[in-house]
């Protein structure tokens, strides 16, 4: 070339010929060879997490170095790009990024995706007339919301409660994971008959 500059790409050897002209018209020349070492491939991608049930995660991954020129697949969602979006996951599951170089090298990666199910599911077990103890599944630092369907309500985790009225009540459970993923029951329905106190 006549530039003073050139560009090469990486991992190439190549002989550089320097040319000159002195101010009497004498040309010479000279041969460098240059030795251009392949830049070293280097990724990242997202790390192991977590998320709540039928919650999305966006998956990334990114390369630098090579020849780039970057591809990425992911096998498990069939699907390209550096970024990209599992939809809602109902368990658990790992997913591999394969990540390939404009000169055919391929690099694989993993994210695994932990999804914490939460279970509102509980007993009622009748203790004496009208009272009843309720038990929630165990649930490590849990936030539990019970409605009696009477107008009351605790916080406990397994938590007693007596109707002081006739009636039909729906007994439902909301339990908040830490990390604020919310499990509901499904209503329990109890008949309630309070005697009448005779006067």
């Amino acid at each position: 070339e006549n530039s003073s500059s050139i560009s090469l790409q990486s991992y190439v050897t190549i002989p550089v010929i320097a040319i000159g002209m002195d101010q009497c018209g004498e040309v010479g020349s000279d041969t460098v060879v240059v030795n251009i070492p392949d830049i070293p491939i280097t990724w990242t991608a997202l790390n192991d997490t977590a998320v709540c049930f039928y919650e999305d995660v966006t998956l990334w991954a990114l390369a630098t170095g090579g020849e780039e020129g970057f591809t990425y697949y992911w096998p498990e969602l069939n699907d390209y790009g550096s970024e990209v979006n599992t939809g809602a996951l109902t368990g658990s599951q790992t997913f591999r990024v394969q990540i390939t170089e404009l000169c055919g090298n391929t690099f694989i990666d993993t994210v695994h995706v932990e999804v914490i199910p939460v279970s509102a599911n509980f007993t009622a077990t009748e203790v004496s007339e009208n009272t009843y103890h309720f038990e929630a599944l165990p649930c490590d630092s849990c936030i539990y919301a019970w409605d009696f369907g009477d107008g009351t309500i605790s916080a406990q985790s397994n938590p007693s409660h007596t109707y002081l009225s006739s009636g039909n009540f729906n007994v439902k459970l909301s339990v908040t994971s830490s990390l604020g993923c919310v499990g509901k029951s499904t209503d329990l329905p109890l008949q309630i008959f309070v005697k009448p106190v005779a006067s």
